[in-house]
């Protein structure tokens, strides 16, 4: 047995022993005080870290964090020098580093009939995220991980009005539209403000801009460069920017992501989005200082790549695209250079979100 095998293999017992527990936190509170019901999906198994024994992960090494379906691959999934195989839970993130043949699993959840739920990835800043979405309450748990040791180091819990995102994080914050609740005419009663907590979130939540002030508005919630935005769909993704200090925002739209857009993600250093045809997609970065969009590079496709993912660390933007093929590139925001990697198809995931997380290890 590989050491990758005995790796997934551990991790999937200290789950299966795990499962035994709660999992579940107490919700953060919105300014109204309303909590919805708790999140009943299957407890994961949380800071594995280096379950196959003394892999040293070199500093600035490439490390991919997909979700997939597990269920789905016939109960292992192959790669190049081996098969790595597990027990069947609905969704896995997983940490996969290249380099050092490294593959574990850092947190899963299972969807039952009465708690459907979901689970994807997310890094910013260098930090690397689980988001937990229960689909039912519209429960948002965000688990931070240390990519290095896969240890948990964080979470924060919250309700936002949207089925898996409305939320964003930046610097120590979380934003997010809190969940709207309605009487029995479904009439708005409270919630639908821009909120916000302080990492970890233990306190209670912060109303920075109110439904009446303009939250009404206001649908999404995105970082990006030190700056926060509200959008919503006019045609185009419409974004407004939003004064983390005083919660005042722009009368009119800053930029206007084109409705042809196929692709929309708010990244570290910019706003970037993709437009795609039969033959290529074209990926475009949104200047901070007036939004001007410039091409960073054209990607060939056999198909029409509608669902894709891109995550950008440290200069660089990784792009996961799904085609008759999935492929994956890392695009040097300096020079432009495109690098196909040499990953293994399955390592895509079909389901939202589930694909583009990647970091350099620090």
């Amino acid at each position: 047995m590989g050491r990758m095998e005995r790796a997934l293999g551990w991790a999937l017992l200290l789950f299966l022993v795990a499962g035994c527990g709660s999992g579940s936190s107490s919700p953060s509170n919105g300014a109204d005080g309303t909590t919805s019901g708790q999140d009943t999906s299957t407890p994961d198994a949380t800071g594995t870290g280096d379950v196959g024994g003394s892999t040293e992960i070199p500093s600035g090494a490439f490390a991919m964090f997909p979700v997939i379906v597990m269920s789905s691959r016939s109960d292992s999934l192959p790669l190049p020098g081996g098969t790595v195989s597990w027990s069947s839970t609905d969704y896995g993130l997983l940490r996969y580093v290249p380099d050092v043949g490294l593959l574990d699993v850092l947190t899963n959840v299972s969807s039952q009939s009465y708690a459907n739920s979901y689970l994807y990835p997310l890094t910013r800043d260098g930090h690397l995220y689980g988001v937990r979405c229960s689909i039912d309450t519209q429960r948002k748990i965000l688990r931070r991980f240390d990519p290095r040791t896969g240890s948990q180091i964080g979470e924060c819990s919250f309700y936002s009005d949207d089925l898996y995102s409305a939320f964003a994080v930046l610097g120590d914050k979380v934003y997010y539209r809190s969940k709207e609740a309605t009487d029995l005419y479904g009439n708005r009663t409270s919630g639908g403000d821009i909120d916000s907590l302080s990492w970890p979130c233990s306190g209670a939540a912060t109303t920075l801009v109110s439904y009446a002030k303009g939250a009404n508005k206001l649908f999404y919630v995105y970082a990006s460069a030190a700056r926060l935005f509200g959008g919503r769909y006019n045609g185009g993704l419409e974004l407004r920017e939003i004064d983390t200090n005083t919660g005042a925002v722009t009368t009119d739209p800053v930029v206007t992501v084109p409705e042809t857009a196929c692709h929309f993600s708010a990244l570290d250093d910019a706003l970037y989005y993709g437009i795609c045809d039969a033959a290529s997609v074209q990926i475009y970065r949104l200047d901070p200082a007036d939004y001007t969009p410039t091409l960073i590079a054209t990607l060939a496709t056999s198909d029409k790549a509608l669902h894709m993912g891109m995550s950008q660390h440290q200069n660089k933007l990784f792009v996961a695209l799904r085609d008759t093929t999935p492929k994956f590139y890392l695009i040097d925001l300096t020079t432009k250079q495109v690098e196909q990697k040499p990953l293994n198809s399955s390592l895509f995931g079909t389901k939202i979100y589930a694909n583009g997380a990647f970091l350099f290890v620090d």
